[in-house]
């Protein structure tokens, strides 16, 4: 009896660890995307005479950089989506059907990449990649190679419904 109380305190007070720590990543990020600029050294542009505008140093412009110029603006959602996920566990204090909660990320990630570079890329910010990163251009390029007609589809109709009638869907499932 005792033995029981004693591991569901411990297993419920490494779940609240976990949802601290991933709130903790999300403050960290969110500081790191804020005061993110281009002209901080990169992983491939790298220089040591350059001075570092993003509060966290040089690891943070790097890991900013990455994010946005991989993912761009969907990566807010992703710190949303971590968010909710490191609230809940604290809430909660379960771990329920990760796997599937990672698989309905990665779709709304790569749906929304999509939707977001056939409606609108380009950035003043983002000025690399646009607004859907490289992500949304590489999947994009390779949906049409694969599928010609689907050019078509993101044509017609308003793309904006598809963006917001994705987010919500793959959002809420995670």
């Amino acid at each position: 009896m005792i033995y029981k109380k004693f591991t569901n305190f411990l297993k419920n007070r490494t779940i609240e660890l976990i949802g601290l720590c991933l709130v903790f990543i999300v403050f960290l990020l969110s500081v790191s995307f804020l005061s993110y600029s281009p002209n901080d050294p990169t992983l491939i542009y790298g220089a040591d005479t350059i001075k570092i505008n993003n509060l966290l140093g040089i690891y943070g412009g790097m890991v900013a950089d990455f994010l946005l110029q991989s993912l761009g603006l969907t990566s807010f959602l992703v710190l949303i989506t971590i968010l909710s996920w490191g609230i809940n566990l604290i809430i909660k204090k379960e771990i329920k059907r990760m796997k599937y909660k990672i698989l309905h990320l990665f779709l709304y990630i790569f749906f929304t990449c999509i939707s977001i570079y056939t409606t609108y890329n380009n950035s003043f910010w983002l000025i690399d990649n646009g607004n859907s990163g490289f992500v949304g251009q590489i999947l994009y390029s390779k949906i049409v190679n694969i599928l010609p007609l689907i050019k078509q589809f993101f044509r017609l109709g308003n793309i904006y419904h598809r963006i917001i009638f994705n987010i919500i869907i793959f959002f809420y499932k995670c």
